[in-house]
């Protein structure tokens, strides 16, 4: 095992405990060689001490023989024994003097020495015992003058001798003292040597533990930092068996957890909870995926747009329950009903997409025919059958995305023209309809437009024209129908039918109707054609307009600040646009009516009202729409349900206009039949405001 795969903690107690041993050995050998080296001292001194004290007591003792030869000289003989004894024993302590010092002549320079001290002591214990033997001999005069001669130049030499072997011995001390000095310096190098390698190793295992530690948790927290913005896939190394290790596989765990958790969440939110189809943002970006692979391949793919019929009316009948159920009965057998390599989805509401990989074109109206069989089977719930409706619309890849014009590209693009196919074919109460790249440049041409009406109504750009209402009979002038036109700077005369129904669309019609409001308002103070009494000027309002609570109370403002009598302006609405918006534009009607302004019914018998609802409308004219009026003086039965008609209004109280009057036949029927009010082609075409005069063309 490595050193890095130990623990953290192990690495550190070793660490220590080898620093600790270093410099406990450290210690310990200098402890060592400072007690040799006092060792070897203290053993010099007492080599030394010992030295010259037996060199001494060599000295000494031989003195002391000497000194006794002349205690002998002058005593008597029987007086000598004493003297005897103390020669003989200062001869055993010089004798052991001497052994002593021959066991301690070691040094090769002290060794050379100390023979002439062993001459030079024989040479004087020869003349020792020449002299006493001339004692014994009482030959005392010989014996004086041997002890100051012989013996005294022996006992000289013997001490010249013990004083070259004490110089000896000093010179071993101070060589062996040099020694020592020497062997100081070395130890002292061998202890700073030891110094620096334990320096060296505890830097060495403190760089080896930091590495392995401050390296190793650098690399986790960057790797946490790249987990912390979102890298969950990130892992850190964690084959180490340490606390890092321990620590990185923790942070792998954590990753992981989060990255799950991240991914149910996005799963979750990507995935539409009621039918677990996926929702629009994964929708595209796995469609996206899709066209890029078909692309590649130089294949194609249909994404169709499917919406549920009478969803809206199933969830106000049955409740949201049943509509929810049948989406997810829906979502089940689109599943179904497409291949693995389907992409699914659901927008919202009861709109889902299906983007279906598809091999050649004429392969496209047999799929949508087989997969709209497959989700239109009825649905039993809780006892009601309910019957499943969807309408269709696709696009196709790449014909529908070629447009380089086109705003968007990939997927986006594809959806945003299978939707439009899909409301097309709502439009069309149509069960599918494919995507038209005509319905594009026309979809252009109506933002365009719609922003040019927006700058013709701010800037003034519009035009009012009036059509004369006269008496049936008399011919007189009555009032006049005011009518919009639009004259574009670049684009020249655009239709109202062009921009009307795309201004109600859009929402632009209240600021239409406002502005034609407001113009009318102006002619009937200032035209002198509309200031004979009784005449009046109608306006078209659009059912929007009805549900504008605050219409009243401005067209109330707008007539007083004008100076015009409100029963002089007559407000005009359809009857089916008021049979399609419920109870709500009779509110403001009511209103309107309170305001003092008079109301028709516009284009009376294109919708389906009952008598009981026209009896509810405040309104006091009834204007017969131009299909029952074309040609009706070649068809009796027509003629028949005409009079019909107007005996109707005149049995409700209200004065019957009739609209879109074009030949003298026509008129004549419409006389018979009692009409009041004829307005059309044969009386005047829409004239300009500042040409209008109000002539009348009938005889």
């Amino acid at each position: 095992m490595r050193f890095g795969d130990l623990r953290i903690g192990v690495r550190l107690q070793l660490s220590n405990a080898a620093l600790l041993l270093l410099t406990l050995s450290l210690a310990g050998v200098s402890i060592k060689r400072l007690d040799d080296l006092s060792r070897s001292m203290r053993e010099a001194v007492e080599h030394r001490q010992q030295t010259l004290a037996r060199s001494q007591s060599v000295n000494m003792n031989a003195e002391i023989a000497a000194r006794k030869l002349l205690v002998l000289i002058g005593a008597p003989r029987e007086g000598r024994v004493a003297a005897y004894k103390a020669i003989d024993e200062a001869n055993r302590r010089l004798d052991e003097a001497v052994a002593m010092l021959r066991l301690a002549n070691v040094a090769e320079r002290v060794h050379t020495v100390f023979p002439v001290v062993e001459e030079r002591l024989r040479a004087f214990r020869a003349d020792y015992a020449n002299t006493v033997d001339l004692i014994e001999a009482d030959d005392l005069l010989a014996a004086r003058r041997a002890i100051g001669g012989r013996t005294e130049a022996s006992l000289t030499a013997l001490v010249e001798a013990l004083g070259r072997y004490n110089e000896a011995e000093q010179a071993e001390l101070d060589h062996n003292a040099v020694a020592l000095q020497e062997l100081v310096a070395r130890d002292r190098q061998i202890v700073l040597a030891l110094c620096t390698a334990a320096l060296v190793l505890g830097l060495t295992l403190s760089a080896l533990v930091a590495r392995g530690i401050v390296r190793p948790l650098a690399l986790t927290k960057t790797s946490a930092q790249r987990i912390a913005a979102g890298h969950y896939e990130h892992r850190l190394d964690d084959r180490a068996r340490d606390e890092v290790g321990a620590l990185s596989r923790s942070l792998n765990q954590l990753a992981q957890a989060v990255a799950d958790r991240e991914a149910a969440r996005v799963d979750a939110a990507e995935t539409e909870a009621l039918t677990r189809l996926p929702g629009r943002t994964r929708f595209l970006r796995e469609g996206q995926a899709l066209l890029h692979q078909r692309d590649q391949q130089g294949s194609m793919a249909l994404l169709i747009c499917l919406d549920v019929d009478r969803l809206k009316s199933i969830n106000a009948v049955l409740g949201f329950e049943a509509g929810d159920a049948l989406l997810k009965v829906l979502a089940s057998r689109l599943r179904d009903a497409c291949d693995q390599q389907s992409v699914l989805g659901r927008l919202s509401g009861g709109a889902l997409v299906a983007l279906l990989p598809i091999e050649a074109d004429h392969d496209v109206s047999p799929r949508i025919s087989r997969l709209q069989a497959d989700l239109e089977h009825s649905l039993d719930w809780r006892g009601h059958t309910l019957d499943v409706a969807v309408t269709l619309g696709a696009a196709m890849f790449p014909a529908d995305c070629a447009d380089p014009a086109a705003q968007g590209s990939g997927i986006d693009l594809l959806l945003q023209r299978a939707e439009a196919a899909m409301y097309e074919a709502k439009r069309a109460k149509v069960r599918c309809m494919r995507f038209d790249p005509r319905w594009e440049r026309a979809r252009e041409s109506h933002l365009s437009l719609l922003s040019a009406l927006r700058v013709a109504v701010e800037q003034d750009h519009l035009r009012q024209f009036l059509q004369p209402k006269v008496d049936a009979v008399s011919g007189a002038l009555v009032g006049a129908e005011a009518l919009v036109r639009w004259q574009h700077p670049t684009r020249g005369f655009i239709s109202p039918g062009e921009f009307i129904p795309f201004a109600e669309q859009t929402g632009r019609i209240r600021d239409l109707t406002r502005w034609m409001l407001r113009r009318a308002i102006r002619n009937l103070a200032h035209l002198p054609a509309l200031q004979a009494p009784g005449c009046y000027l109608a306006v078209n309002i659009s059912t929007l307009d009805l549900l504008d609570t605050d219409l009243p109370a401005w067209l109330a403002t707008q007539l007083e600040a004008g100076g015009v009598d409100p029963s002089r302006l007559q407000l005009e609405v359809t009857e089916s646009g008021l049979l399609a918006s419920g109870n709500g534009p009779v509110k403001v009607l009511t209103a309107l009516r309170a305001v003092g302004v008079t109301l028709a019914l516009d284009d009376f018998g294109t919708g389906q009202s009952s008598l009981a609802y026209l009896q509810r409308l405040p309104v006091q004219e009834l204007k017969i729409d131009r299909s029952f009026v074309s040609n009706v003086d070649h068809d009796t039965r027509r003629q028949n349900l005409l009079n019909a008609i107007v005996d109707l209004g005149h049995s409700l109280g209200l004065t019957v206009t009739a609209e879109g009057v074009e030949t003298v036949g026509e008129l004549q029927v419409l006389r018979r039949c009692g009409v009041d009010l004829i307005q059309g082609y044969l009386i005047s075409e829409p004239i300009n405001e500042d040409d209008f005069a109000g002539q009348s063309v009938l005889a």
